[in-house]
Formats: structure tokens, C-alpha cells, sequence
């Protein structure tokens, strides 16, 4: 039986200090909804999950409430929004699948946005007060405790709230300062779970988010220190607070101070290569928290793109994938090796002349190259589906607009199926109303494109510009969530550079 999930990745480089050398230490004690096709009978099937459900009353001003899952990466723009939901009457109501307990996103758009720990099944109750950055919920109901904790949390370490060396420009002055913040911070948290206190796994996770913005925020300012520096007298105090908890590694703080530590921390001592870094996380991390660091890794020195760091970062994405064990990590990494090498560059020959495909209006069959052809001097959205997917059935039904868009901007949509069952593919194809520009890939996973792409995932989309060169390798879905960023994909595709004298 075949797993598929379902991933939509944004891009954006997100600030992160220069940090510079620092010891190396001892390695420390550990502490997407699938869907699957039924083979025999060609049945769509889901993998049992459970809904979470939010009903919220909000103020006047607020428009649309989102849900969207933590930014893993380094290279994301924004959170991978779950769902959303427009006000009606003064609420919103919003469900979405989950799996295993975890953080999520609650986004009032434009307003304020806090941190929910959530578990399948779950249903909340919440009242959002006032409007801006300073709006606040309040969590109602049996569990309000636990969610409103968090809600807490995010309070406490929001950026107008924590401490800035530039303020200082003293590192010890600075370091007292993070001192009596954590201090304060921690003693909030106890004041608010008296008397009543929340599940002992969201205390944990709750003082944990405070520590390790602690940890982050103190190896944030060793860049700007000099060589001789007493680091390690520096970092002792935020060195107590280890890593290798599979548990924590929800934590965003955990997340952020884990890559400050073992990445950043020596981003200016030449020493430290892509190998080195890499060996040493190997060395030292395990479970999740190395899945995030090497993952990271990758995206981080893949979109520097220095020729030097090449022959390295090639073979790290081969050990890293081979490694790593979260999926979500592993696809981070293959799309982050496929579109470093492949960004900017046409398919390559043995893609275009040894991949074939069936098509579905008059069977005959095609290379891909030949069919590109057909659409010379056009951008082409490649859109990689199958029978038995439900995600990308659901994207189908959704995509008229997208669709729309595509056809203004001279866009060719061509679908191209990974059935293994023509009957099925065809079958599919017509009660979907998609029979034109649609094409069974042949010998399916054996054919060079698909493993060109490191094609594990779909619904997957790819677009190629005028020249039929990689634009994409992750485009946007078609669907109701990912329009705009297509639309925004494809408007990128005409934008000239304007040089200023």
C-alpha cells in the first residue's frame, strides 16, 4: 500500500543573525493527514483522523480568522495555512484534521496571532478582545487552562516584550538583562496556574518555550563579539538547557535556539564548513531536533548558492535524506535539493527524451519533450495527479479559478496522471471534466521524470516559463488556498528588473 501527503511549502529567508565560533559539546541524553490508495479496488480511502473545532466570538473589525501549522523552515515565507474561516455575525467557526497533538497557528488576519497546542478532537471555545497587536483571547471551557497558557507564552516572548542587545551594547549588561526577563516570564506562569494548574505536558512545554528563547537570544549577539571573547563563560548558563527532546521539538523556541546553537553559532569562522556543521549536529543531536537541524542546514547553504559549497552540500543531501527520519523533513530536503539544482535550467535531455506519456484523447503515445513542443514560446503548469488521490481530486474541483487565471496569461494546464490503471485514469478523468491536455505518464515510477522530481508527494505541480525552463518544482496548488500564490508565481514570471542610476 502506497502513502502520499500532502506538503505546500512557501520561501522566504527569514533574519537570522551571523553568529560566530563557539566550543563544540558533548553529545547530550534524549530526552499531513496521509492518504492511501486501495490497490484492488481502486477505492479512495482516508487515514482515520480526528477534527479539531474552534468557534471564536470576535469584535467588530476583524474579518477572517485563520489556522496554519509553525514555520519549520529557515527559507519559508509564511505558515502553511490549514484553513480559514470569514466572520458571520460577530463568530467564526473552523475545523480541521489532526492527527497527533501539537502546535498550530491561530491568525486573526491583520490583528494578532497566538499559539494553540492542540490535540485530535479537541473543541474550543475562545473570545478574542480588542483589535491590533494588542488584541487578546480568552479560551473558555473545561481545557481553557491549557490553551490559554500558550496564549500566555506568546505574550510573553512577543518581540516588543524581549530584550535587545542594541539597547545595551554590553553583553553581560545584555545577559543580565535576559536574565531577569526568563525571571519574570517563568514567575507569570506560576502566578496564572494558581490556583488551578494545566496538564503536566503543557506546563513542560510552556516553561520550555521561555528557556529556549532564552538559549536563542543569548547566542543571538556572538557575532558581534570579539575572537577572544570568554564564550563558554558566556554560554554557561544557557548551556544547562539541552536538546534531543522529541517532545520539545514542538516548541518553536526549541527549534530556533537549536539552530542558533548548532548552526549559527560558527557562521564566521571558516573552519566550520557545510561538512563540519553537519558532523557535528550528527555527533551530538538525534531524533527531531537533528531532523531540524540538518534539515535547515540544507535550505540555509542551498539558497546561498555559492559554487564553493557545492561538491559539500551534494552530499549532504544524499546522507541528510538518508538520515532524517520525519517525512515532513525528508520532503524539505528533496525539494530543496531538487530546486537547488534545478532552478533557472531547462529539463534535463534524458528527462525530456526518455520520459513518455499516453495521451488521453487520442492515445498515442509521446515523448515529453515532443509534447512541449506543442507549446512553444507558452509557460506550462504541470499539474501530477491520480485516480485514487483524494487531494488531488479535491484540487480539481477547486481549480476553475486558478484555471481561469492560467488561460488569461497564456498559461498551458496539462495534467499528467501516475495510474498505473488506464481504465481507472480514464474513468477519473472524464467525471472530473479534465480529458483535455491530459496524459498518463507511462511505466510510472520508472520513468526519469518522475524520478527526476524525487516524486513521492502529490497533488504536485510544477511550472516551467516561456523557455520551458524550472520555474518551479513546488508550484502552488490550484485550489482555494494556494490561487493567490500562484497567481503572485506566475506574475513573477513577466516582472522585469528596473535599474535605478
Amino acid at each position: 500500500m502506497k502513502t502520499l501527503t500532502c506538503i505546500a511549502l512557501g520561501a522566504l529567508l527569514s533574519t537570522w543573525p551571523i553568529l560566530s565560533q563557539a566550543a563544540e559539546g558533548e553529545k547530550q541524553p534524549s530526552t499531513s493527514a496521509a492518504l492511501a490508495p486501495d490497490s484492488q479496488n481502486n477505492q479512495l480511502t482516508r487515514t482515520q483522523v480526528d477534527s479539531v473545532k474552534i468557534t471564536c466570538i470576535v469584535p467588530e473589525g476583524i474579518h477572517t480568522v485563520a489556522i496554519a501549522k509553525p514555520i519549520l523552515f529557515l527559507t519559508q515565507m509564511r505558515p502553511e495555512q490549514i484553513t480559514d474561516a470569514a466572520v458571520h455575525d460577530g463568530r467564526i467557526d473552523l475545523a480541521f484534521a489532526q492527527q497527533t497533538p501539537g502546535f498550530v497557528q491561530f491568525i486573526v488576519s491583520g490583528h494578532n496571532n497566538w499559539m494553540v497546542y492542540v490535540t485530535p478532537g479537541d473543541s474550543i471555545t475562545c473570545r478574542i478582545t480588542g483589535t491590533g497587536p494588542t488584541s487578546t483571547v480568552h479560551f473558555e471551557g473545561r481545557n481553557a487552562i491549557n490553551w490559554q497558557s500558550f496564549a500566555l507564552v506568546s505574550g510573553l516572548t512577543a518581540n516588543r516584550l524581549l530584550p535587545t542587545y542594541s539597547r545595551y551594547n554590553d553583553p553581560h549588561v545584555y545577559q543580565n538583562a535576559l536574565n531577569a526577563w526568563r525571571t519574570a516570564a517563568l514567575d507569570s506562569l506560576t502566578q496564572y496556574w494558581q490556583p488551578q494548574k494545566p496538564k503536566a505536558t503543557v506546563q513542560q512545554l510552556a516553561k520550555a518555550w521561555i528557556d529556549y528563547e532564552y538559549v536563542r537570544l543569548t547566542y543571538a549577539i556572538l557575532p558581534g563579539l570579539p575572537a577572544d571573547f570568554p564564550f563558554a563563560t558566556y554560554t554557561r548558563e544557557a548551556d544547562q538547557f539541552l536538546f534531543n527532546s522529541d517532545l520539545l521539538a514542538n516548541v518553536s523556541s526549541y527549534q530556533n535556539a537549536s539552530l542558533a546553537k548548532y548552526i549559527f553559532r560558527y557562521r564566521r569562522d571558516t573552519a566550520w564548513t557545510i561538512s563540519r556543521l553537519a558532523a557535528n549536529a550528527q555527533k551530538l543531536l538525534s531524533g527531531k531536533t537533528l531532523d531540524h537541524v540538518l534539515s535547515n542546514l540544507t535550505g540555509v547553504y542551498a539558497q546561498k548558492q555559492l559554487p564553493a559549497d557545492k561538491p559539500a552540500l551534494e552530499k549532504l543531501f544524499v546522507t541528510a535524506q538518508k538520515q532524517v527520519k520525519d517525512s515532513v523533513y525528508v520532503a524539505y530536503i528533496s525539494k530543496t535539493a531538487l530546486d537547488y539544482r534545478v532552478l533557472g535550467k531547462p529539463l534535463p535531455d534524458a528527462v525530456l527524451d526518455q520520459t513518455f506519456l499516453t495521451s488521453y484523447t487520442g492515445g498515442q503515445e509521446t515523448s515529453l519533450r515532443t509534447l512541449l513542443q506543442q507549446y512553444a514560446g507558452k509557460a506550462v503548469y504541470l499539474d501530477l495527479w491520480a485516480s485514487w488521490c483524494v487531494p488531488c481530486r479535491e484540487d480539481i474541483s477547486q481549480s476553475a479559478e486558478a484555471k481561469t487565471y492560467l488561460k488569461e496569461k497564456s498559461v498551458a494546464y496539462l495534467y499528467i496522471s501516475i495510474d498505473k490503471n488506464a481504465a481507472a485514469w480514464k474513468t477519473a478523468a472524464a467525471q472530473d471534466t479534465i480529458t483535455n491536455d491530459q496524459f498518463l505518464l507511462n511505466t510510472g515510477k520508472a520513468t526519469p521524470f518522475y524520478q527526476f522530481l524525487n516524486h513521492e508527494f502529490i497533488p504536485r505541480y510544477v511550472l516551467l516559463d516561456a523557455n520551458h525552463k524550472v520555474k518551479s518544482t513546488y508550484a502552488p496548488r490550484p485550489n482555494a488556498g494556494g490561487t493567490a500564490a500562484l497567481k503572485a508565481l506566475v506574475a513573477s514570471l513577466s516582472a522585469k528588473v528596473v535599474t535605478f542610476n
